[in-house]
């Protein structure tokens, strides 16, 4: 491209940038418009700021008070197991670890951290493949 071009580019962003320098409140103004008018178009997108994954697996934490009774907290486990089995059809495996807060590398950090004990669970569900959901 010839270098007018460019020239031409230049002067007008210099014109534009001047015009919004010293017509600030315009400016702003016109930015929180064309926001809220953009909103309602956003169902019309379809789009998702955090799409939807889907691993085959979740997990659930169980934390009941501090000092609960082994046997308390293998009933709960038990109804929420049975809960599980009923409302989800799509249910491959369920592993339970009892004695542990958290999830994850979260569970693994509190064994280290000594917030364990018989008042804490975690259930871990596995799905069948997701061409089978």
């Amino acid at each position: 491209m010839s270098q007018k071009f460019f020239d031409a580019v230049d002067d007008h962003y210099h014109k534009v940038l001047s015009w919004c320098i010293t017509h600030k409140t315009i400016v702003v103004l016109g930015v929180i418009l064309a926001f809220v008018a953009s909103v309602p178009l956003m169902n019309l997108i379809g789009a998702e700021f955090i799409p939807q994954m889907d691993e085959g697996q979740f997990q659930v934490s169980l934390k009941m008070p501090v000092g609960t009774e082994l046997k308390r907290t293998e009933q709960v486990i038990a109804q929420m197991e049975n809960i599980i089995i009923q409302d989800v059809p799509e249910l491959k495996t369920i592993m339970v670890r009892g004695g542990v807060e958290g999830e994850g590398w979260q569970a693994l950090s509190s064994i280290f951290q000594d917030i364990t004990g018989s008042h804490a669970a975690n259930l871990e569900v596995s799905l069948v493949d997701r061409s089978r959901r």
